[in-house]
């Protein structure tokens, strides 16, 4: 698991998962390695987006190192405080499936939705059943941009959803390893209903 900061700007995400990743291992990375890995384009707008998201990692504390020459980074991960409730936790395979999806979408953005759509999910029954309208409200997104991702996260492997049609109850999802979870909850929440 990767734990990433609930204040990060948006597209800073995939950036900061990815720096973090090499940061465990201790290796160097370059902007230019960093684009790549993430399958974004080699212009200067990425370019751009991943020094200021390198820079901004810098400035507030979540990593620690240098930047040796060349855009070429020694990045260290500052501790983490999970209790202080600042963190959202994500799970790296998630997020490389995610950036080696074939549909053609805005993967930073898909990637900032799967943050807030999994951080909505019970830690202990692995299962979420925020509705669409208050998804829309809280990752600053269209319920029907929600709806096309989902589709493009099922569509994938990584988040499992039971429809409220099938059930007769609210949508029940979860990541996609815990599928029988998510269709354990749905099954108990339709005889509670019924």
């Amino acid at each position: 698991m990767i734990y990433v900061p609930k204040n990060l700007p948006k597209k800073y995400a995939a950036v900061f998962i990815y720096a973090v990743s090499h940061a465990m291992y201790d290796e160097c990375i370059t902007t230019q390695e960093l684009i790549a890995k993430m399958k974004l384009g080699n212009t200067q707008h990425n370019r751009d987006l991943v020094n200021h998201c390198i820079q901004y990692m810098f400035d507030h504390g979540l990593v620690t190192g240098n930047k040796l020459c060349n855009n070429r980074y020694k990045l260290f991960r500052t501790e983490v405080d999970l209790k202080s409730g600042k963190y959202y936790s994500v799970d790296y395979k998630d997020i490389d499936k995610i950036i080696n999806i074939k549909d053609r979408c805005n993967k930073l953005d898909l990637i900032d939705y799967y943050i807030c759509l999994v951080n909505t999910i019970s830690y202990y029954t692995k299962v979420g059943f925020t509705s669409i309208a208050t998804l829309s409200k809280r990752c600053g997104i269209s319920a029907i941009t929600i709806c096309k991702y989902n589709k493009i996260l099922e569509n994938n492997e990584i988040i499992y959803t039971v429809s409220s049609r099938s059930y007769r109850i609210s949508n029940r999802y979860g990541r996609y390893e815990d599928r029988y979870a998510v269709i354990n909850e749905a099954k108990k929440a339709r005889l509670a209903n019924a």
